[in-house]
């Protein structure tokens, strides 16, 4: 006997026209969602030892306020219980067939193992309320399309034709045909595409991997403008905890150890560029340069904090840019969730389990209920208020315009009623009139429900962090139990707090005003020693 657990829903992906093009936009029991989520890998190489990380994986996600995973084709498929966890937990997962960055070969002996592969692989999940889509492979139809394979391994147009046609009889014959036979999922054959359904190149369909930022060295306004209309990859480097790699046997920066976790290389794009050079280019662009004399600080201090923040941010405003997308985007994925062994990557988690900085940023970026601001428009100061759960929230926003003193120059609010899943626009007016210099003049608005309750909370700067003079700033730390008290003399950006005890904290990589306390919680049984870090530190 064989006995499962299943849920009753509907998933559907709205794909219908507008005037940008064509939709690309999961439905759950006829409500249309924004997805919010990020990108998975093994958490380990050994799939024995992973399965002890599978629990803390969906916390981690869930914790960030995530309502989507995607696992990635380049690795495993999931085992049944990270599939229960997510059914519990109430995360959809984008499934990936294990195919990515390549294409097939076309001999019937392959054929057949790959068909029975779907089919086991379509039988065993599909009763999971938690799948959302079948994905054919990871980056195969791009690559064929626009990576050089044809010229680089030298094939004749019969040998391009030939290698094509075994592509197609996989991805647009076998892999659908299991989906369509033993489920009722949504079949999607490669990832990034175009919607087949959309025959005007110059309209947006399909999902997207925003790779320009990173790889061709966009500056993160790129995040408001790529094609597509579902973002299911994109991310920033940064180097994980100074514990986790102590526990891997490094201590310094020029450890050689360090050197080789670095794998993303660019020769390509640079000769000699890899993803030191790109974690610098980014942070020097947006926070300050990884590689300048540490002084006091130590370099592998320096070059942690720094890539870190810098990620944080990066992150921060893509997901907040497709938020605020008004309908273009309907899916923000980043890579990456995890790591598979300690390395510096694009993951938001380590491999020991610490977040980065960079999750903290998603966590606020992706709650349910957000005030966001368009940094698109120049002219006009607009904010959006995103109620993206199921109760109407009402309530008042109160936005003051403040300079690095701390002092208000400008205070305005308006009572607003937002229904579930519904955004509400405010213009405040001109953006001039709330910034005249955006290197001066930062914004702090407050949502509060009409008994009293805190619903968003934050400081929206104009400009880059690099490009602020942010005040040196004396830090002060109160430790009480497992809470921690934060309190700085100065405005104070990308405050980091360091525990000298395992454990997870609330909230870190945040800024604070001046005079302002800011109460964060310690998981652990003691934070033993705490440190705490601001950006101003490394200017």
């Amino acid at each position: 006997s064989v006995t499962k657990r299943f849920g009753i829903r509907t998933i559907t992906w709205n794909r219908d026209k507008d005037a940008l093009g064509r939709r690309f936009e999961c439905v759950v029991n006829g409500q249309p969602i924004f997805a919010r989520g990020a990108n998975m890998v093994p958490p380990d190489f050994f799939p024995v030892r992973a399965r002890n990380q599978t629990a803390r994986l969906i916390d981690d996600a869930i914790a960030a306020n995530m309502n989507m995973l995607r696992i990635w084709g380049g690795a495993i498929y999931g085992e049944d219980a990270f599939y229960d966890l997510c059914d519990e937990r109430g995360l959809l997962v984008w499934q990936d067939f294990m195919f990515a960055c390549c294409m097939v070969p076309e001999d019937s002996a392959y054929v057949a193992n790959v068909t029975a592969e779907a089919f086991e692989q379509v039988q065993r999940i599909r009763h999971h309320p938690s799948l959302a889509l079948w994905c054919g492979n990871n980056e195969s139809e791009k690559a064929w399309e626009t990576w050089g394979w044809q010229e680089t391994y030298g094939l004749s147009p019969t040998d391009s034709a030939s290698v094509h046609q075994a592509y197609l009889r996989i991805f647009d014959e076998v892999l659908p045909l299991a989906v369509a036979e033993e489920s009722d999922a949504f079949y999607w054959a490669s990832s990034p595409m175009t919607d087949p359904l959309e025959n005007r190149p110059d309209k947006l369909s399909g999902d997207e991997h925003a790779w320009r930022v990173w790889f061709d060295t966009l500056d993160f306004d790129h995040y408001s403008d790529h094609l597509g209309r579902f973002a299911s990859e994109y991310g920033l480097q940064s180097l994980p905890d100074r514990k986790t790699l102590e526990a891997a046997g490094i201590h310094a920066f020029d450890d050689e150890a360090l050197q080789f976790r670095q794998r993303s290389a660019m020769e390509w794009l640079e000769p000699g560029l890899d993803g030191w050079g790109m974690m610098r280019i980014y942070a020097r662009r947006y926070t300050a340069d990884p590689a300048q004399e540490a002084g006091q600080l130590n370099a592998l201090d320096r070059w942690i904090y720094l890539t870190q923040l810098t990620q944080a941010e990066g992150l921060r405003e893509a997901i907040e840019r497709h938020r605020f997308s008004r309908g273009r985007t309907a899916g923000s994925l980043y890579w990456q969730l995890d790591d598979v062994w300690p390395a510096v990557s694009w993951s938001t988690v380590d491999f020991d389990g610490r977040w980065k900085l960079a999750h903290y940023a998603v966590q606020h970026a992706n709650a349910p209920r957000r005030v966001l601001f368009d940094r698109m428009d120049s002219d006009s100061l607009r904010l959006l208020l995103d109620n993206s759960g199921p109760h109407t929230t009402e309530g008042r926003l109160q936005l003051t315009s403040v300079d690095l003193h701390g002092t208000k120059q400008r205070t305005d609010s308006i009572h607003l009623a937002c229904k579930p899943f519904e955004a509400i626009e405010w213009n405040a007016g001109a953006l001039s009139d709330w910034a005249p210099d955006p290197t001066t003049h930062l914004l702090v608005w407050i949502w509060t429900s009409d008994n009293g309750t805190v619903i968003d909370q934050g400081i929206q700067r104009l400009a880059k962090p690099s490009e602020i003079a942010w005040p040196k700033a004396k830090i002060e730390i109160t430790v009480n139990g497992s809470e921690i008290t934060v309190r700085s003399d100065a405005f104070t950006y990308g405050v980091q707090v360091r525990t000298e005890h395992a454990g997870h904290l609330s909230d870190n990589g945040f800024t604070l005003l001046p005079g302002q306390s800011r109460v964060i919680h310690f998981d652990g049984e003691s934070p033993g020693k705490v440190e705490a870090t601001c950006l101003a530190d490394f200017q």
